[in-house]
């Protein structure tokens, strides 16, 4: 028995969405999310097991893939507090 718990789709949008991130559904119950100039793409195979995760500051900075255990600490880290004036979109 692993002692890794698997991360759900619904875990992962509740994080999202609670650390203030707009979120656009993907299939499988991935997600797109954005908050200020960080993006992050998060998706699902068909059974709901973890699949892919990348996170991107601003839209021309670099991808930065991330492992399944990462996903809600880059939430958390990235989303803690209100968006900064410094942190809105570039137009």
């Amino acid at each position: 028995m692993s002692n890794f718990a698997t991360l759900t789709p619904e875990q992962a949008r509740a994080a999202a969405t609670g650390y203030g991130w707009n979120v656009l559904p993907h299939d499988n119950g991935g997600f797109f999310a954005h908050r200020g100039p960080h993006q992050m793409i998060v998706t699902f195979a068909p059974d709901g097991s973890f699949r892919h995760a990348s996170v991107r500051e601003g839209a021309n900075g670099p991808e930065q893939l991330l492992p399944e255990g990462a996903v809600i600490a880059e939430l958390v880290m990235r989303g803690a507090g209100p968006v900064r004036p410094d942190e809105e979109p570039t137009p």
